[in-house]
């Protein structure tokens, strides 16, 4: 092949090559649009779309939502538990005026220091017992007495006492107050040796050893006897802290309320049971309330 003919194959290629780069454009810029996309191109793919299907039901909730049951939530209404509350106080602090009035208060024949006496041998109940009782909780003053009888409300936590407590209108800091201890009173009696008798039948006893314990039968049992003395000191002792206390509650009265609405209220159900009972509190003939 000449020269010359190799050249002009050259020059042919170039411009048909050159032809075909002006023709595409640069290659690194985007096309435009063979032709604007008409309103009606995107309507018909809106259309033509399937419709989404509708989530399926977890296995792990197979029961429908119609068919569940309706959970209801206790509805509190803080003003009517606060009224019931304040009414609740007003006759317990009357129960305790009367109480204290009276002056009759349990004997501790138990011990020689302070202790906590629910009820003494005599029947006489403390005042926070007596509060109970008077608001109609007989039986359960009276099964406290026999559970236990030096309880210290100080300690309950979880009860129907601790629930009776809560809708007293009382705080039970103000019921621990108003439960004092009681020093002891008991008259101190000599131990007294039973004549020992000689008796064929029984076995003389070793006068170094107690008759009780080798006979059971020679026990002579004395009942606790309250010495007079020790009995009047300790009834002025309490009288006058019962009266300080009595002050205490009324001149505390809102403060105290607020704060028994806000313990109740962590009960719901035991608040409810409160505003749904019809039972007014027990009135009781002593001593204007002060007010809220």
């Amino acid at each position: 092949m000449s020269r010359s003919r190799l050249v002009l194959s050259f020059l042919l290629a170039l411009s048909t090559t050159t032809s075909a780069f002006a023709a595409d454009g640069p290659p690194h810029f985007a096309r435009p649009p063979a032709r604007p996309i008409a309103a009606a191109d995107v309507t018909a793919h809106v259309v033509d779309a399937p419709a989404l299907a509708p989530p399926a039901t977890s296995s792990a909730d197979p029961v429908p939502e119609a068919s569940r049951p309706a959970v209801t939530a206790v509805s509190l209404d803080r003003a009517a538990i606060r009224a019931r509350l304040l009414a609740n106080r007003r006759a317990n602090v009357r129960r305790f005026h009367a109480y204290r009035v009276r002056g009759i208060y349990p004997s501790n024949v138990f011990t020689a220091g302070a202790l906590n006496v629910w009820r003494d041998p005599d029947n006489h109940l403390c005042a926070a017992a007596t509060i109970i009782d008077a608001s109609g909780e007989h039986a359960l003053v009276q099964q406290t007495a026999n559970d236990n009888n030096f309880i210290r409300l100080a300690d309950v936590t979880d009860s129907p006492l601790m629930d009776w407590m809560l809708t007293s209108g009382l705080t039970q800091e103000e019921l621990v107050a108003i439960q004092k201890p009681f020093m002891g009173v008991r008259q101190p009696v000599e131990p007294v040796r039973p004549q020992i008798v000689a008796n064929p039948a029984k076995p003389v006893v070793d006068p170094g050893v107690d008759p009780s314990l080798a006979d059971p039968s020679l026990a002579n049992p004395q009942p606790a006897l309250v010495d007079p003395t020790l009995r009047k000191a300790e009834t002025t002792r309490l009288a006058k802290l019962y009266r300080r206390v009595e002050a205490q509650l009324l001149a505390r009265q809102t403060q105290s309320l607020e704060l028994a609405v806000d313990r109740l209220m962590q009960h719901p159900e035991l608040a409810a049971r409160l505003l749904s009972s019809t039972s007014a509190p027990a009135s009781s003939t002593s001593r204007p309330s002060s007010r809220s």
